[in-house]
């Protein structure tokens, strides 16, 4: 939702009440999204639908990773159970180097919120 990023410098945004679960290693999950002049939708102004790009990092190459992506923070689980959540999509994946790119195919509405986590894939 606007105003969510600092259009001149905008790299991360910190959020609480989300709760990881230590046991559960976590990778850098950064998040890039296709449209940087997010419309003012409190103006009446209609959101737009964005694509993201995902740009993982500190994996390790030939290792299967994958990432959870939740649509509200309604659904982000609260016990850090990522694959018990009510996640809206997967992504299953193994680098050949250690930072992996991957670009969603699903829009991201700029009213809305969209989350995403990426832990060791355990079969």
């Amino acid at each position: 939702m606007f105003p969510c990023l600092d259009q001149s410098n905008a790299s991360l945004v910190g959020i609480t009440g989300l709760k990881y679960d230590a046991s559960v290693t976590t990778y850098n999950t950064s998040l890039y999204v296709s449209y940087l002049d997010e419309p003012n939708i409190r103006d009446g102004i209609n959101a737009v639908g964005m694509y993201g790009t995902l740009e993982i990092s500190t994996l390790t190459k030939d290792k299967p990773y994958i990432t959870y992506r939740y649509d509200s923070f309604t659904d982000f689980p609260t016990d850090g159970l990522y694959q018990a959540g009510n996640y809206s999509s997967t992504n299953l994946f193994t680098p050949t180097t250690d930072t992996y790119i991957y670009v969603d195919p699903k829009v991201i509405d700029s009213s809305g919120s969209t989350y995403y986590v990426t832990i060791d894939w355990v079969a």
